[in-house]
């Protein structure tokens, strides 16, 4: 078998491969002979078949079968040889197959990048720590009434926190826009969620009135059909409701505790609230870590996994009934290829397993919010995809980790509130 590589581009390659007529020939003479053997043709008996007739009507369906498995066979071959690490599945660029003659090919191909760590110690991390104060045990308790409150329906006219129960009608100001309608939508007048200036339009008004607006929706909207653009606006209002904080008692007792113990409604807040900011901490300081790993290190990605990635990004778009636009679809299928890459080379530099102490930790985290954990413990032990994926959550932490540890880092103590609310701002 003659071979010869080229670099097409920096990850591109492309073989030519050239394969003895010969090896061909005695391939489909060892087919035949084992069809020969096998075949049943009326008028024949077993085994009686004329090579002529076996040639006519199996002949050229078996030199097809040889030529794919030579095919497969020399090109695994190739990149043993070679020690290629192909990104992807090759594609036959071209294919001369003549009776007599050598069976020649090419094949085009990306390769996985050449990946060389950045020195770790020369990166910094900031790292930043919060404690819960008293004030922010009291702040988060009137959150929690808040939260919790109740609402019941008033008869007077709308003011700002109210809950209104309307019908919207909305005509956005372009061609061939159609009006667009639904019906009992509940909204909070003033939440930052109302589009600018539909609050304002309705505070006054009473149950039954119908408001018109002309408003514009901001540049970043999540109804990206709408943003940016004018809209006329129809609300009807149906119901007018008026929150009801809830008592620190009430609230105490949602939480299972003595409605007349302060001391435990704080002190299960107050662990509660541990409980989000070690998540959003350790959350936090992970995408730091893999923000500078992406930074510290960049890497030409093979097109190949780049539009995989992409076809795994529509897929769980589509389950959530989500569209992803283009530019979001591409920076998100690099991102994660680029992540991936890199984190496999943290896996192999520093010699990482999924430490199964953590796998059965967080394992046992997730069935702690069944009703039967050790059934979900079970499960999870049982099924090859989800210990795979524990696995893999926890060599990430492993790797993130194992990066922090040489990284230089720089403790910063910060407010509860600052760590929560750009969390909230994230999400």
């Amino acid at each position: 078998m003659d071979v010869s590589l080229e670099n097409t581009s920096t990850l591109g390659r492309r073989v030519k491969v050239s394969v003895p007529d010969a090896e061909i020939s005695e391939q489909i003479k060892t087919k035949m002979a084992k069809l020969a053997k096998e075949v049943r043709l009326k008028g024949f008996r077993p085994g009686k078949v004329p090579a002529h007739v076996l040639n006519e009507k199996f002949g050229k369906s078996v030199r097809m079968e040889v030529i794919n498995d030579v095919i497969r066979q020399s090109l695994g071959d190739v990149v043993k040889e070679k020690q290629l690490q192909p990104a992807g599945t090759p594609r036959i660029d071209e294919i001369t197959d003549t009776v007599g003659k050598n069976l020649e090919f090419t094949a085009s191909f990306e390769v996985y990048p050449e990946i060389n760590l950045a020195d770790f110690a020369q990166i910094s991390v900031e790292k930043r720590a919060a404690e819960i104060t008293d004030n922010d045990v009291k702040n988060m308790i009137e959150k929690l009434r808040d939260q919790f409150a109740n609402w019941h329906a008033v008869e007077r006219n709308v003011k700002t926190g109210d809950k209104l129960t309307v019908d919207f009608a909305r005509i956005l100001k372009e061609d061939g826009a159609t009006r667009e309608e639904q019906s009992h939508v509940q909204m909070i007048v003033d939440d930052k969620g109302v589009l600018p200036g539909l609050s304002e339009a309705l505070v006054g008004k009473a149950k039954g009135e119908q408001i018109e607006a002309q408003l514009r929706y901001p540049t970043e909207w999540a109804d990206t059909a709408a943003a940016g653009k004018e809209v006329t606006l129809w609300v009807t209002i149906h119901e007018i409701e008026e929150k009801e904080t809830l008592s620190i008692e009430d609230l105490a007792e949602k939480l299972s505790i003595a409605k007349d113990d302060k001391d435990a409604l704080n002190a299960t807040v107050k662990e509660r609230m541990q409980e989000e900011l070690t998540a959003a901490l350790q959350d936090e300081i992970k995408e730091t870590v893999l923000e500078k790993l992406l930074e510290a290190n960049p890497i030409e990605l093979p097109q190949a996994l780049i539009e995989q990635e992409k076809e795994a990004v529509n897929r769980e778009a589509a389950r959530s009934k989500r569209e992803v636009p283009a530019a979001e679809l591409e920076d998100t299928a690099k991102k994660r290829v680029e992540l991936g890459l890199l984190l496999n080379e943290v896996i192999k530099k520093f010699n990482l397993s999924a430490d199964g102490k953590r796998v059965r930790a967080q394992i046992e985290k997730i069935a702690s919010r069944f009703s039967k954990p050790s059934e979900i413990v079970e499960a999870y032990y049982k099924s090859n995809e989800l210990l795979y994926g524990i696995e893999r959550m926890v060599l990430l932490e492993q790797a993130v980790d194992a990066i922090l540890a040489e990284v230089k880092v720089e403790d910063k103590n910060v407010t509860f509130d600052e760590v929560m609310n750009a969390n909230d701002s994230e999400s």
